[in-house]
């Protein structure tokens, strides 16, 4: 199915994109030898960062960035079709979970990056953080981080951070040094679409002193839509 690019107004003012003046609410449909010019327009990547922009076709219009950016690509949709007889609908997602593949050890009184480079787009609803060691004091912060800086600066929150949905989260410390912490991330209602070349990080703060060590585990809730 052809991709049709639509872009519509639908901020409270008249805007004046490449040449084209769009009162609110209107739209314009982009033709295939602009969409190159489209792309690499530093005002369209802001007016669609703030909210002012919509991109999609005739019928709908994404909310999010990722997916406007992939359709102004001409990056085809794909769609499950269900008939309507069937009593239960076909999967638009697989499980995917995964882990950081290494145990992280952090000393006291420092911090640690611990990192899961993607190399596949996958969606991500939460996950599970276990520490063994933990002491009062100890707090994590969970990032989306751009190591490899593959996104324009508009569409971060700072050079490296793409989003952070954990400034800051005490760990609880068990009494018990044999027998872990486990820590929740949790970033419902979202399930978050993470593109390919980007990280999922946490940043795990032994701020609690101590003598021993913080090991550290995350394992990640992630699926990968079909």
């Amino acid at each position: 199915m052809y991709n049709y690019c639509v872009v519509k107004n639908i901020s409270n003012k008249q805007l004046t994109i490449h040449g084209i003046i769009l009162e609110m609410e209107q739209t314009y449909r982009i033709q295939d030898s602009e969409r190159v010019g489209w792309m690499e327009s530093d005002e369209v990547l802001s007016w669609l960062t703030n909210g002012q922009i919509a991109i999609g076709n005739d019928i709908e219009f994404f909310t999010s960035i990722s997916d406007s950016i992939d359709w102004l690509k001409n990056k085809n949709r794909q769609t499950v079709e269900v008939a309507k007889q069937t009593p239960y609908a076909e999967p638009l997602y697989k499980t995917k979970n995964n882990a950081v593949p290494e145990v992280a050890v952090v000393a006291p009184n420092s911090q640690a990056n611990i990192d899961l480079f993607l190399t596949e787009e996958r969606y991500i609803s939460g996950g599970e953080i276990i520490i063994y060691d933990a002491l009062p004091g100890d707090w994590i912060q969970a990032q989306v981080v751009d190591i490899n800086k593959i996104l324009p600066a508009q569409m971060k929150e700072s050079d490296l951070v793409v989003s952070e949905y954990i400034s800051r989260r005490w760990i609880a410390a068990n009494k018990t040094f044999d027998i872990p912490t486990v820590a929740k991330i949790d970033t419902r209602p979202l399930n978050a679409r993470i593109i390919a070349g980007l990280a999922l990080r946490v940043v795990y703060h032994a701020d609690g002193g101590g003598e021993s060590p913080r090991k550290v585990f995350v394992n990640y809730d992630m699926s990968k839509k079909l």
